[in-house]
């Protein structure tokens, strides 16, 4: 297929799936571990058969052929597909990196192609760029949540050194290179990581991607020992964009760890420092909050715990009544589906507070949304 010999690389795929059939058919029908390595090869014979096609249609194509981006609905369907055919997240890298470097190499061939047509057919030409920084950008994302954080970054600086940073998916890449500068242990990482973001060109970006980059500034900041600048710069990602979960959990663990970090100090410093230090407690649970709010997946939502938690600490007994008027100022706003797994901590939380009646009325319209559930943990 790299040099265009597509009859001689049909024959070799099918004569590759009767061998994989053959060997399929060998295996024990209740081992499930022997056949994980052959559903590998059976999705890339596949994705090789699907990028076939893909070159006899760009190759043997005319000139006004490829203008029109109508007459290449077949490769369209085709890039959609291998968006959602993806391996497992727990398949290992090499397994991620067969798949998704071959499909780059398309990429690169369909863009080659059409490269003379960008006027005329720039639809093909915006999908394939797409496409191809939103594979690197998933394979230095899979890299990095198993904990290989030099494979992640090899990967991405192959997609840094752009000039155009405006182009599509570019921003994604530097994103997801400094994603993985957050998880080196190395200050000179973390330094190298906040003048990448201080660098990147915000003038053509949404604001959702501002507030992604504010967001990893202020993590930066946080790890270079900058809570104030941190703080700051939390807060104009919240700013640019409200309705961005991870900001505002973002902005929350960090508040929560300035929180804890303060009480370890000892009572003569903290008298010390009292008139200067933000309220870390109540800007963690409005986070938290706002966060589940926004957030529409499990993991976000399992901060409602943590609120509960520092609500109900024992440690902040003696504070003002300010962490429980920002909970119940803010608890409404969390879609009551939410808070269902937590109805027996809500419970639990009135024997530690002293402001029932703030938990009561979140309590009050659990009640009237799902009233067998709160019947339930009442019994027990």
């Amino acid at each position: 297929l790299s040099h265009n010999s597509v009859p001689h690389a049909e024959q070799y795929i099918k004569h590759g799936m009767i061998l994989a059939l053959q060997r399929w058919w060998q295996l024990p029908e209740l081992s499930m571990s022997s056949h994980i390595p052959l559903l590998h090869t059976f999705q890339r014979l596949m994705e090789l058969q699907e990028s076939a096609r893909v070159i006899a249609d760009v190759s043997s194509a005319s000139v006004e052929y490829l203008r029109r981006s109508s007459n290449f609905n077949e490769i369209r369907d085709v890039l959609e597909t291998w968006r959602l055919r993806l391996p497992n997240v727990w398949d290992p890298l090499v397994v991620w990196s067969d798949v998704l470097a071959w499909r780059e190499r398309i990429y690169t061939a369909l863009l080659s192609a059409f490269h003379h047509f960008q006027d005329t057919n720039a639809t093909m030409v915006h999908m394939c760029r797409k496409d191809k920084a939103w594979s690197r950008s998933l394979l230095a994302s899979v890299a990095r949540k198993q904990g290989l954080q030099s494979a992640s970054m090899e990967v991405l600086s192959r997609g840094i050194p752009t000039t155009d940073l405006s182009a599509v998916g570019s921003l994604s890449t530097v994103q997801g290179f400094a994603e993985a500068l957050l998880e080196m242990p190395d200050k000179a990482d973390h330094m190298s990581g906040l003048q990448l973001m201080n660098s990147t060109d915000l003038t053509f970006s949404s604001s959702r991607d501002c507030a992604e980059v504010f967001r990893l500034k202020g993590s930066f900041l946080e790890k270079l020992g900058r809570s104030e600048e941190a703080n700051i710069a939390f807060a104009d990602a919240a700013k640019m964009h409200g309705p961005l979960s991870s900001v505002w959990v973002s902005w929350g663990c960090f508040c929560d760890r300035q929180h804890r970090s303060l009480q370890e100090q000892s009572t003569q410093q903290q008298q010390l420092q009292q008139q200067h230090v933000p309220p870390w407690l109540e800007n963690a649970i409005i986070c938290y909050l706002m966060g589940a709010a926004t957030g529409s997946d499990d993991a976000k939502r399992s901060y409602l715990c943590r609120c509960l938690h520092l609500i109900s600490d024992p440690d902040t007994k003696s504070d003002t009544r300010a962490p429980m008027v920002a909970f119940a100022t803010n608890a409404t706003k969390v879609a009551l589906p939410a808070w269902l797994p937590w109805v027996s901590m809500l419970f639990t939380t009135l024997l530690f507070t002293s402001d029932v009646k703030m938990l009561g009325d979140l309590l009050g319209k659990l009640s009237l949304y799902a009233p067998q559930v709160v019947y339930y943990h009442l019994r027990t």
